[in-house]
């Protein structure tokens, strides 16, 4: 009786602990588009929510934020023969910092996932205020395809949301497309 008894708890308790880790994180994987990419359990992910547009998501409030973290993930065809540094430099010429109130923060070479892509960090205030804002875009390139993770915060919560931001694009890797 007493076995039973102690098996039963430790199912319970293997149980519990497997939903805990299992609900640490929402993964989509798009085979069609070939990618996969996780965001926390805590966070609303929506798929396909419009034209070009694979991902958006958006956080919770995290503790003394003023705002929710949003994320896009867009996928377009590639150009073809074009580098992701060459791609990025194009998408920032042609981009935000053209309309003079926004700021080129950062614009390097970086791991994504496990591949080579590019980001670039950008800052502003918005002309209808709410304070300053900052943007953290990924670039990756597939065979046929630009990846484009775009990381929306304001500017003060950065900080708080970055172990997030971390994770995601950590997690975000390319597999074999249909």
């Amino acid at each position: 009786m007493r076995k039973v008894a102690v098996a039963r708890c430790a199912f319970v308790v293997l149980t519990l602990s497997m939903l805990a880790a299992s609900g640490a994180d929402k993964t989509v994987t798009n085979k069609e588009l070939g990618f996969e990419i996780t965001f926390p359990e805590a966070w609303t992910v929506k798929e396909n929510y419009a034209p070009g547009f694979a991902i958006s998501a958006i956080s919770t409030k995290a503790s003394g934020a003023q705002t929710y973290e949003s994320a896009t993930l867009t996928v377009v065809p590639r150009v073809d023969g074009e580098h992701v540094k060459a791609m990025a430099e194009r998408m920032i010429r042609h981009g935000w910092t053209n309309e003079g109130h926004f700021a080129l923060d950062e614009s390097l070479e970086t791991i994504i996932g496990d591949a080579t892509g590019y980001k670039v960090a950008i800052s502003w205030e918005p002309e209808h205020g709410g304070g300053a804002r900052k943007r953290v875009i990924y670039y990756l390139l597939s065979e046929k395809r630009i990846f484009k993770l775009e990381i929306t915060i304001n500017k003060a919560d950065f900080d708080l949301y970055a172990k997030d931001i971390d994770a995601i694009v950590k997690s975000f890797k390319l597999i074999e497309a249909k």
